[in-house]
């Protein structure tokens, strides 16, 4: 299940399809977003950057500094603006890259 595995290893969210768009993280930018995925499923999905950065084990000190050349992350993570995050999208529809249907172009 794919939410076992956002909960469970960050490798395995390192690459992922959404609405037929690749998505690939760094292993401390696919920390932060199964943190996310963990506070999505509380009372409370919004966390500090500061908490996620800290918890994920990045020396950066701005989620968006540690996404940056990542294209496309905020469609799916939303920030409020004042410091904290959540995560945008449902992640029941997100899968994994199927390795047999990667191919060249």
């Amino acid at each position: 299940e794919i939410s076992a595995c956002l909960v469970g290893s960050e490798m395995c969210i390192r690459d992922r399809y959404y609405d037929n768009r690749r998505y690939q993280f760094g292993v401390i930018q696919a920390r932060i977003i199964a943190l996310l995925y963990a506070a999505s499923r509380t009372e409370m999905p919004w966390v500090h950057g500061k908490d996620l950065l800290n918890k994920a084990g990045s020396e950066s000190l701005r989620v968006a500094a540690l996404f940056r050349g990542n294209i496309g992350w905020q469609e799916l993570v939303f920030s409020d603006r004042r410091g904290y995050y959540r995560l945008r999208l449902p992640l029941r529809h997100i899968v994994p890259v199927q390795p047999q249907l990667q191919f060249a172009i």
